[in-house]
């Protein structure tokens, strides 16, 4: 690649972070664009930016990089800086380029970017994720008031864009609002469960118990279907 190559590092060591930053700024044609102390913080940087590599450690609080990593829908090259060597196989069917045990040398470091860059020349788009099977995630973390809250898929009823904020309504009544717009909000949600009805509105599939007209039902709820999604929702729904 001629281009610079966009990194994020994620990783809650400041010291790790910064072995990564001046291994990346001795070689050169490597352009950090965020260093993030947990994953959470790298989810609008992913939607926003081209990122072409995420050197990412595993073990964090909250969200493991594993669970981060099975989380995204299109991740892109992923190459894991970790105290743990017991992750290998997972992270490897998952396929990242590399997966280096800290602590990391110079050396070991060169051999990873090596492999990244036969990695970006094959292709420049993005990987697919692997098949995750029963490892699939069924929740996740949004940053709201200060902290980070789980919220499990199967609690979701639908998410209503309030500006700048998406509020999420659940199953036993309570809302949570999020600082993000509901676009970024359906990047972190899995499209096989999620789909949107309007530009307002995000739903769950299976929430969903009525479809009449324009609108659909969840529980009491009646929500507008927008002429720009109704054709993509009805075949989610399997209806002709």
């Amino acid at each position: 690649m001629s281009s610079p190559i966009n990194c994020l590092i994620i990783d809650d060591e400041p010291l790790a972070r910064s072995l990564i930053r001046t291994f990346l700024a001795q070689k050169g044609g490597y352009r950090i664009l965020a260093e993030c102390i947990n994953p959470v913080q790298a989810y609008e940087w992913l939607l926003h930016h081209d990122v072409h590599v995420i050197f990412l450690d595993i073990q964090m609080p909250v969200i493991s990089g594993i669970e981060f990593l099975q989380s995204l829908k299109h991740p892109p090259k992923i190459i894991f800086t970790t105290a743990h060597a017991s992750f290998a196989a997972e992270a490897f069917t998952l396929n990242a380029v590399d997966y280096i045990v800290k602590p990391v040398t110079e050396m070991r470091f060169e051999q990873a970017l090596d492999k990244l860059k036969t990695s970006l020349g094959q292709t420049d788009q993005l990987i697919q994720p692997a098949n995750k099977g029963s490892s699939e995630l069924n929740y996740i973390f949004f940053k709201t008031d200060g902290k980070l809250v789980k919220v499990d898929f199967d609690e979701i009823l639908y998410l209503e864009a309030l500006k700048d904020y998406s509020k999420i309504f659940l199953r036993n009544g309570n809302t949570v609002l999020v600082g993000e717009h509901l676009k970024a909000v359906e990047a972190m949600l899995p499209a096989t469960r999620f789909v949107r009805a309007h530009r307002s509105f995000l739903v769950s599939l299976q929430a969903i118990t009525g479809v009449f007209g324009n609108t659909i039902e969840i529980g009491k709820v009646q929500l507008p279907v927008g002429g720009n999604y109704r054709e993509h929702l009805f075949q989610q729904l399997r209806i002709k």
